[in-house]
């Protein structure tokens, strides 16, 4: 599948949680070569990513006195690799190609030799602001992340120096941490649980899960630890939305076998049951929107899945099962049993010739009473979140819940989202909502952009227009 940011004369950036990936691996690299050899590596590093996701990578190197850009180098690394680079690539760096006359510089300047490309879309950590001469042809945006900018700009600093950055010491990078972890040290907290939540944090930041004021840890400094403590711990119990495209969130499940052969498992959220089911066609493994999925049927009946570790293609797509235990009969026992296809008509023998167990035996596993006591747990769990939702619209006053907000944004359901914003807003104005909780309303067509507040009226206005 071509992704849309690959397509022929498409100018635009798209997919920018995926390029930041690309920045902070860039990122990493330059400082490794760094450790390896300062004289020789200079603190710039760029990649070219071609429609097929094949990749040439680059840092800036010392040739006979001069320096080779990283942008050009990532061009030439690719040329030597795959040849001549195709239409809809796109280049990475993180520093902004350089467009001026550099008397230091070895070959014409990144601007020219990528004008001189196909490439059409540069990505970029940090916007150089020492260049005057902009030229381009081609689309050049940055980051929005701003821990990966404050990283990129930072690695800029130590070598275009204060002359042409007269802000901040890059030290101050750092400072607002210590200085909240001091706060926080003072309030009695310990100094490792803070750590671990701060790191929890800045993971949040990294991976753009937190927006507005929640992105300042100055901000939570002022609201006090537990605010704080316990903002971090619902986000982190939230994927990314990539993590969740891509089913990469093992999610919270009970092993009941694992062998050479099979793994049989319990999922117990949606995670869970897109991760272990991601090579069938099951309705379950629906990680999109909540319609008809997961949590349908987790209310009333115990989904259990075999899942084959064979190598063979063929074999792992025809030969995964799932069985659903219908609870309202317990202790009786009646199951229904379907392939990897979805097909439900295949008899009981088929499922025990391939596992080598019958159904009933893993059914009866499942309800050993420890595995029982967690699954019933998880399933009051999942019940209490809906509970909460239900009951949030008949409070009063309206005020806005940051737990129910978590609880819609891990349920997914967009009408549920888009009421819950425009109940929030009607009472007390446009606010900033979480992101997620944002994008989430936007597939509800009734959804208007004057619900969200002012940092995110620009970014959704163009989408989310009420129909």
């Amino acid at each position: 599948m071509i992704l849309r940011e690959f397509l022929d004369k498409d100018y635009k950036i798209h997919g920018r949680e995926h390029l930041d990936e690309y920045l902070v691996k860039l990122c990493k690299l330059v400082i490794q070569r760094q450790h390896r050899d300062p004289e020789q590596f200079g603190i710039v590093g760029a990649c070219v990513l071609d429609p097929d996701h094949n990749i040439g990578v680059g840092t800036t190197t010392k040739e006979n006195g001069k320096w080779k850009h990283a942008e050009h180098n990532a061009m030439d690394d690719y040329n030597k690799r795959y040849g001549e680079i195709p239409e809809g690539s796109i280049i990475i760096t993180t520093l902004s190609p350089c467009n001026d006359t550099m008397a230091d510089r070895s070959g014409p300047s990144c601007t020219d030799i990528i004008n001189a490309s196909p490439v059409r879309k540069v990505y970029c950590g940090y916007m150089d602001p020492s260049q005057h001469d902009p030229h381009a042809e081609f689309t050049l945006e940055d980051t929005q992340n701003d821990d990966i900018n404050r990283l990129c700009k930072k690695m800029a600093w130590t070598f275009l120096g204060t002359k042409n950055h007269p802000l901040e010491n890059a030290s101050e990078v750092f400072e607002n941490y210590q200085t909240t972890t001091a706060k926080f040290i003072a309030a009695g907290i310990p100094q490792d649980e803070i750590n671990k939540t701060i790191n929890q944090y800045q993971n949040l930041v990294n991976r753009n899960q937190v927006q507005g004021n929640e992105r300042n840890i100055d901000w939570w400094a002022k609201q006090g630890w537990d605010k704080f403590n316990k903002f971090v711990q619902a986000s982190a119990s939230v994927p990314s939305t990539t993590q969740i495209k891509r089913r990469k969130v093992p999610g919270n499940s009970i092993t009941l076998l694992d062998n050479n052969d099979w793994q049989i498992v319990v999922p117990l959220d949606r995670n869970a049951s897109a991760y272990f089911g991601k090579n069938a066609q099951w309705c379950t493994t629906n990680t999109c929107l909540n319609t008809g999925g997961f949590e349908d049927h987790f209310g009333g009946q115990v989904l259990i899945y075999a899942i084959s570790k064979s190598q063979d293609e063929e074999q792992w797509n025809s030969t995964n099962w799932a069985i659903v235990d219908d609870i309202h009969y317990y202790p009786k026992i009646y199951f229904e049993l379907w392939n990897s296809d979805n097909f439900d008509g295949d008899p009981p023998s088929a499922f025990k010739k391939d596992v080598g167990l019958t159904a009933i035996q893993v059914i009866k596993m499942a309800r050993q009473k420890h595995n029982k006591q967690i699954i019933d747990k998880a399933r009051k769990a999942h019940q209490s979140i809906y509970d909460r939702i239900s009951n949030y619209f008949s409070e009063e006053p309206v005020k806005r819940d940051p737990q129910v907000e978590q609880d819609l944004i891990v349920t997914r359901h967009p009408d549920e989202a888009s009421r819950y914003i425009k109940h929030v807003v009607d009472t007390l104005g446009p606010q900033d909502f979480p992101d997620q909780l944002v994008k989430l309303a936007q597939l509800n067509r009734k959804f208007s952009a004057r619900h969200v507040g002012p940092d995110q009226m620009s970014k959704y206005a163009k989408n989310a227009i009420e129909k």
